[in-house]
């Protein structure tokens, strides 16, 4: 067990390098379910210019005030999907300020007996009705460049093929992209990472490592 421990904690070790070189190298960050901006530190220390996005009004409210230091960094309230223009539900979670948020409920492992965080006991607890918006036409309605924001980091909960598909002439531009998918539907009806990296590959990317589990 010890052993195995080594192993784990060597491959997350190698990981983490090879993330930090792709983004000291990257122009700029998309940051796409943005939460609260846990990362805008470690970006301002990197000198980077960052764009979040984030779906729920009153988180991005308070992702603004915590961001307004930062003099490289803005954010944009807006719900990412494939198709503009769309009232759709979005679900609010009731963990650490509804950081689960999702436009999907939560699927078999999510939620219930085969929920694979049964000690955080997650629900959806409420719900709002949110527009979507193209990440396409969210960079042109506010004169966002692409290619100044090449690394995208996609912390989506299931919906990180629908921002895709609706970005696919900003991905152009991409050269890295930091996804957060699962391999089992822990939400109903958000992509599996088999699905993603199809999409992916499709548009000339390739895994730099696979999940472990």
């Amino acid at each position: 067990m010890e052993h195995q421990m080594q192993i784990s904690t060597n491959a997350e070790m190698m990981r983490n390098a090879l993330l930090e070189r792709v983004l000291l190298s990257s122009s700029g960050v998309f940051h796409l379910g943005a939460h609260l901006g846990s990362s805008a530190r470690r970006y301002a220390q990197l000198r980077k210019s960052v764009v979040w996005v984030e779906a729920v009004p009153d988180v991005c409210n308070e992702l603004c005030r915590r961001i307004q230091t930062y003099a490289t960094q803005s954010a944009v309230c807006a719900l990412l999907d494939e198709v503009d223009g769309t009232d759709k539900k979005f679900y609010i979670s009731n963990n650490q300020n509804g950081v689960s948020s999702s436009m999907f409920s939560f699927g078999e492992y999510g939620s219930g007996v085969n929920s694979l965080w049964p000690e955080l006991d997650l629900k959806m607890t409420s719900e709002i009705m949110l527009r979507t918006t193209r990440l396409d036409t969210l960079l042109n309605d506010y004169g966002i460049e692409p290619s100044r924001h090449d690394f995208w980091e996609l912390d989506l909960q299931g919906s990180e093929l629908n921002c895709l598909k609706g970005g696919e002439s900003a991905l152009k531009f991409a050269t890295a992209i930091y996804a957060e998918t699962s391999q089992v539907p822990v939400y109903d009806g958000g992509v599996l990472l088999p699905d993603l990296e199809h999409y992916l590959e499709v548009a000339g990317f390739v895994p730099l490592w696979e999940p472990e589990l």
